[in-house]
């Protein structure tokens, strides 16, 4: 990916997720997983268009079919920074 930073401590643990994919209608379960996440799995990739700041797109992929991404928009307003956790 262009734009995407090399780590220097690729094989250091950032810690484990479990994940459970349902379907939205349903409810029914689809899919179901746990791992280790290392440096090396998350990809960070800086994006930004004409109109709007820079912002990095942090993935990881979870198996071939399922991955889980979030945006992050760096900012200094200090409005913005009351934070966000996932458990």
């Amino acid at each position: 990916m262009p734009g995407q930073r090399k780590y220097t401590e690729p094989e250091k643990i950032a810690g484990q997720i479990k994940w459970i994919a349902r379907e939205a209608a349903t409810g029914r379960t689809i899919d179901t997983g746990t791992m280790t996440i290392h440096v090396r799995d998350i990809k960070v990739e800086r994006k930004s268009s004409e109109d709007e700041a820079p912002f990095f797109c942090k993935r990881i992929d979870l198996n071939r079919d399922f991955y889980f991404e979030m945006a992050e928009f760096p900012t200094t307003d200090l409005a913005d920074l009351e934070g966000f956790v996932l458990l």
